[in-house]
């Protein structure tokens, strides 16, 4: 039975040191292009994620200021969900809740993501009973058995 292991939880010693250069060096060659786009953005946010196994810790501010950059130039539920995330943690839970909840309503009713980040942040916040509700929503919305037993034990523990 596989588990659910989130990014910030996972032991870096594990990755694929040997993929994340070649990913590097593509990422080098592609900012010598002109402009800035998508790919090129979502990249550098993997890039700083993978820069945790050399320097041990994640730099959320620079996670934050990609993703701002990313969603000014493509605001994507999923990207605006991102920086949610990383706002959070390069800033606060506050402001990421806040983040989190400009985006209309209409789009994440069946965005398993954004509830699972809800969740996690209420939770952070001590905000129980909103806690509990949004990982209801998101254990209901998601379709892998590891994702739903993950977000049940962060639903019931204090971690």
């Amino acid at each position: 039975m596989m588990n659910y292991i989130p990014l910030s939880e996972q032991d870096c010693a594990r990755w694929e040191q040997r993929l994340i250069l070649e990913a590097e060096r593509h990422l080098h060659i592609a900012s010598q292009a002109k402009g800035m786009g998508r790919f090129q953005l979502m990249a550098a946010i993997q890039s700083v994620h993978a820069q945790r196994l050399w320097t041990g810790r994640t730099e959320w501010e620079g996670i934050a200021q990609l993703y701002e950059g990313l969603t000014r130039m493509y605001p994507t539920l999923g990207g605006l969900v991102g920086r949610a995330a990383a706002v959070a943690e390069a800033y606060g839970s506050e402001r990421g809740l806040a983040c989190l909840e400009a985006i209309p309503s209409a789009e994440v009713v069946s965005y398993q993501p954004y509830w699972a980040l809800a969740g996690h942040l209420y939770k952070r916040m001590q905000r129980q009973e909103e806690a509990q509700s949004a990982y209801s929503r998101a254990i209901g919305l998601s379709t892998d058995a590891s994702i739903r037993r993950f977000l049940s034990r962060q639903a019931v523990c204090g971690k």
